[in-house]
C-alpha cells in the first residue's frame, strides 16, 4: 500500500476529538511562529508591520480560545457517553475508543 493510501485511511479513522486536539496544537504553533516573525521584523527595523502581526496574533488567540472550548465540550460529551454505557453493564458496547 502506498504512503498516500495509508495516510488517507488513517485520516478516515480519526475521531472529532483527535482532530480538535490537532487544531489546538496547530494554533499554538502558529502563535509562536507569528511571535517569532514579529520579533525578527522588529529587530530588522520593519516596525511598520507591527499592526499586521499584532492583529494576526489577536485573531489566532481568538481561534485558540474557540478551539479550546470545542475540545472541552467534545471531551465532556465523550466522558458522559462513556459513563452512560458503563452504567448499562457489560452487555452494551459504546463504540467509544
Amino acid at each position: 500500500m502506498s504512503k498516500w493510501k495509508r495516510w488517507i485511511e488513517g485520516m478516515k479513522n480519526l475521531t472529532p476529538l483527535q482532530l480538535t486536539q490537532a487544531q489546538l496544537s496547530g494554533s499554538i504553533g502558529m502563535i509562536f511562529g507569528i511571535l517569532f516573525a514579529w520579533v525578527f521584523m522588529l529587530m530588522n527595523g520593519y516596525w511598520y508591520f507591527s499592526f499586521i502581526f499584532g492583529f494576526t496574533i489577536f485573531l489566532q488567540i481568538i481561534n485558540l480560545i474557540g478551539t479550546k472550548q470545542k475540545y472541552d465540550g467534545l471531551k465532556e460529551m465523550m466522558d458522559l457517553e462513556t459513563k452512560h454505557f458503563e452504567s448499562l453493564g457489560p452487555k452494551h458496547e459504546s463504540g467509544v475508543k
